[in-house]
């Protein structure tokens, strides 16, 4: 099979295909796409009305990445508001993939080469045509709460009161050296 690269030096193009797999927190796949075809025995459905350009943003000194995309999918029947009702689009996982594709035939004219990996965002618009979800690069970093631990005046640590929980701190008693210090204490 020939490379995209080799195949977009071409005079004629196949015809390029963004497809979208998003895999919902309970293990259930989406999948969408610019065109309906069928890749890798999975049907990517034409829901796809819009997408952002795929920003591109430095993450650090040496390396570029999109940060963050968008995505309109067509909810006409209210397939992604039930969707969103019961098992939630925030924390899915999303990967995109670029491919041209022979739509005569119904196979892929390349590879697929992934584009973008992510993790949703709650739906910023439901409407009754619509579903406009966000998606953050998943090695965008700018989420990460730093410290872990929030400042606060009073010490958010549980600290052993006497000397027999004391002893059980050193060793974890039978939950071992890798028991948190507020479990082994209360025995949660």
């Amino acid at each position: 099979m020939p490379t995209i690269f080799e195949v977009k030096e071409q005079e004629i193009l196949e015809t390029p295909v963004l497809l979208f797999d998003c895999e919902l927190r309970n293990g259930q796949h989406e999948y969408w796409a610019t065109h309906q075809v069928t890749f890798e025995g999975n049907v990517y459905l034409a829901r796809l009305m819009e997408h952002s350009q795929f920003d591109v943003r430095a993450q650090s000194d040496d390396s570029d990445a999109a940060a963050r995309i968008s995505v309109t999918l067509a909810n006409t029947d209210s397939r992604y508001s039930q969707i969103d009702h019961t098992t939630g689009f925030k924390g899915a996982k999303l990967t995109v993939r670029f491919v041209f594709f022979d739509m005569k035939n119904g196979v892929p004219a390349t590879e697929a080469t992934v584009l973008f990996r992510g993790v949703a965002n709650s739906p910023e618009s439901i409407r009754e045509a619509s579903l406009r979800l966000s998606f953050n690069n998943r090695l965008n970093f700018s989420r990460v709460l730093l410290p872990e631990v929030r400042i606060q005046k009073r010490c958010p640590w549980l600290f052993p009161s006497n000397a027999a929980q004391r002893a059980e701190a050193i060793d974890g008693g039978a939950r071992g050296v890798f028991a948190v210090l507020p479990m082994r204490l209360f025995g949660g």
